[in-house]
C-alpha cells in the first residue's frame, strides 16, 4: 500500500473531507511517527501494532565478492 492508497482509503471513510485534507492528515500522522522514532521513542497503536527502532550489530565475517562486477558495461 502506498501513501496515495492510504489517502484514498481515508477519503472513502471520511466523505466530508477532501483528498487534499486527507493527504494532510496522513502526512501529519506519518511525520509524527517518524519524529517519535527518530527521538528513540516507541509507538504503540492499540489494535494495530507497536514500532520501535532496533539497533543491530553489523554482519561479521568477510564481505562476499561482487559477482555482478562488469555486467552491463560496454567493452
Amino acid at each position: 500500500m502506498t501513501k496515495a492508497d492510504l489517502v484514498e482509503r481515508v477519503a472513502e471513510v471520511g466523505p466530508r473531507l477532501t483528498k487534499k485534507d486527507c493527504g494532510l492528515v496522513v502526512e501529519a500522522f506519518l511525520a509524527s511517527v517518524q519524529d517519535a522514532l527518530a527521538r528513540g521513542e516507541g509507538i504503540e497503536i492499540r489494535g494495530f501494532g507497536t514500532f520501535k527502532v532496533r539497533h543491530r550489530k553489523g554482519p561479521h565475517g568477510p564481505q562476499p565478492p561482487n559477482r555482478g562486477a562488469g555486467r552491463g558495461s560496454t567493452p
